[in-house]
C-alpha cells in the first residue's frame, strides 16, 4: 500500500475503508472477536507508514481539504 514511501491521503483512506469492510463482513458473521485485531493491524500500517506524513500534512485534520476525485472513486464497491 504504501511501497516506496509514497503516501497520499487516497491511501490512508483506502486502509481505513478495507479495514473497515472486513470488520463489517466479520460483524455480520458474526465473527465480531476479529474485529480488535483488524483495527490493531490498521492502526499499525497507519502508525508505521503514514503517521508522519499525517502530521507533516497538519494532522487528521487535514483530511477535510482531499481532492473530491479520491473520495468519489467509483472502485470502492
Amino acid at each position: 500500500m504504501f511501497k516506496h514511501g509514497v503516501v497520499t491521503w487516497c491511501r490512508v483512506i483506502s486502509v481505513l475503508a478495507v479495514a473497515s469492510a472486513v470488520a463489517a463482513e466479520c460483524s455480520q458473521a458474526g465473527n465480531t472477536h476479529y474485529i480488535p485485531a483488524i483495527v490493531a493491524a490498521a492502526t499499525d500500517v497507519i502508525e508505521r507508514h503514514a503517521a508522519s506524513w499525517i502530521s507533516q500534512q497538519g494532522g487528521w485534520v487535514a483530511l477535510i481539504s482531499v481532492p473530491v476525485q479520491c473520495l468519489n472513486y467509483r472502485g470502492w464497491g
